[in-house]
């Protein structure tokens, strides 16, 4: 496809230019050479600086909050003034979606928290005489690069959002995604409390452990893999079930009071 710096790799080639990666389940890999981290702060800095060399100038600390399209320009309104240009570019980063806005363009693209931990020293990193190449996983939403004789890895909150999106009926986000009506929640609710049923079935009737891997994880409250299993089940259906269930009966409670407040202002009204 015309990228020469790229090529793919077998499992074995890549564990050679990774050595610390495991190869288990792995078909392939591929390796770009264009690939890195860069000091983003310093980068930025070293962009503006030869950016005022040719000329250009900018602005710290100033708050765009509109852009107005004109017929040979833009008028960019900022908390500091108005800026009349030929072209605006947006390189707003995680705000880009609000800039894009601002233009009335809707980009695909979504800020994202995410986590990362850093390691104490690892002797085969400590003792390689190169520094561990970058390494993603796109599965497991999950990056890696050598920090001093550790290593940084970065997880992506990708199951908590998933999971955070199951509420957006009931609470609503915005006012075109507006909540369910009252029974309506009710009954998308008592749904969502049926459906951890059948995998937490399977964890807390098992009999023999769920996955492989559970038997090589250090016991460290001297509980049993099948009881682990069996008390995550539970806190699964039952725990997960007692949130949704409270959150129904407050929803019942309060669709009931204000139903009853609108028959007694009606009662009223007729008997006037």
């Amino acid at each position: 496809i015309g990228i020469s710096d790229c090529e793919l790799l077998s499992p074995e080639e890549a564990q050679k230019r990774c050595p610390i990666m495991s190869v288990d389940g792995v078909l392939g890999a591929m390796w770009a050479d264009r690939e890195g981290y860069i000091d983003t702060t310093g980068t930025v800095q070293a962009y503006a600086s030869a950016a005022r060399k040719k000329g250009a100038e900018y602005y710290e600390e100033v708050k765009v909050d509109s852009l107005e399209q004109l017929t040979d320009g833009w008028i960019v309104k900022t908390d500091k003034g108005n800026i009349k240009c030929e072209h605006v570019v947006n390189a707003a980063g995680l705000w880009a979606k609000q800039v894009g806005r601002m233009a009335g363009i809707e980009l695909p693209v979504s800020p994202l928290k995410h986590h990362y931990l850093i390691t104490d020293s690892i002797p085969e990193v400590a003792s390689s005489d190169f520094e561990m190449p970058m390494t993603v996983d796109l599965e497991g939403f999950t990056y890696m690069r050598q920090d001093q004789n550790g290593v940084l890895v970065g997880i992506y909150g990708v199951m908590l959002l998933v999971s955070l999106n199951m509420w957006i009926p009931v609470i609503g986000l915005t006012k075109d995604i507006k909540q369910l009506s009252a029974p309506g929640k009710i009954a998308y609710l008592f749904l969502q409390s049926l459906l951890p049923t059948i995998p937490a079935s399977f964890l807390a009737f098992g009999t023999e452990p769920l996955y492989s891997a559970y038997l090589e994880v250090e016991n460290i409250f001297n509980v049993s893999v099948i009881n682990d299993q069996t008390m995550a089940g539970l806190v699964l259906k039952l725990g997960g079930g007692l949130i949704l269930w409270i959150f129904i009966l407050i929803t019942w409670m309060s669709w009931y009071k204000t139903e009853k407040t609108f028959d007694d202002v009606v009662r009223t009204s007729t008997n006037d």
